[in-house]
């Protein structure tokens, strides 16, 4: 009830983030239901494992076929379980979006004299929910093209945040002696680091499935 303002909206997304995580943990895994989709990598597809095992062909490529209950279930659930890791990823964009808004976001690019800050805290805001959203989206249609589109739009938006809002000041910090200003900021820079590998690391499991053209349609 103490909640207000940026607080309740900040509350409010962590925890449709964690409904969404619940939600995830529940999806059944398997091929498309359509059959339409040419499946070559495993990464693409979860094809049930062949002699009637029940775990998936991602966890069998993998080489992980080994025992214990609970290690088959997180096995057929691979999916489910990235998904849950991409909603930990892009909690932090949602969160922020859910905080701040366009009109925060237009102040901080206006207060960082940025060109057109009511353009540039509207596209801040676009950057986060819809590179999140795609991101998100990208395994679950098995689409690598939304996966990347989502990872560049997160990545450039860290860029250009962490740009203005902490590699400058840490290097102004340090040209006036502010050790623990410049501190600070260096430790934002490293966690915004962090994330911008993060983003790369979608990239580059998404980009082998397009060089391998997994999701387009057979002329069967």
């Amino acid at each position: 009830a103490s909640l207000v303002g940026s607080d309740r909206r900040f509350a409010a997304a962590a925890a449709c983030t964690l409904l969404a995580a619940g939600c995830l943990l529940s999806l059944p895994t398997g091929p498309p239901p359509t059959g339409r989709l040419r499946a070559s990598s495993v990464l693409a597809e979860l094809r049930p494992a062949p002699h009637g095992s029940e775990v998936t062909g991602l966890s069998t490529a993998t080489g992980l076929s080994g025992g214990g209950s609970a290690v088959a279930v997180l096995k057929e659930h691979s999916l489910a379980l990235s998904e849950v890791g991409l909603v930990l990823f892009v909690f932090i964009f949602v969160s922020a979006s859910a905080k701040m808004g366009t009109k925060k976001l237009t102040f901080i690019a206006r207060m960082k004299k940025f060109p057109c800050p009511p353009f540039m805290g509207l596209m801040g805001l676009l950057f986060m929910l819809c590179g999140s959203a795609l991101v998100m989206a990208g395994p679950l249609v098995r689409c690598p093209v939304a996966s990347i589109a989502g990872a560049k739009l997160l990545f450039i938006f860290t860029a250009i945040a962490n740009y203005a809002g902490h590699w400058k000041p840490w290097r102004a910090a340090l040209a006036q002696g502010d050790a623990a200003g410049a501190a600070g900021h260096a430790r934002s820079c490293l966690a915004n680091l962090a994330i911008k590998g993060g983003c790369v690391v979608i990239v580059g499991f998404a980009l082998p499935l397009l060089s391998t053209k997994e999701l387009l349609p057979t002329m069967a």
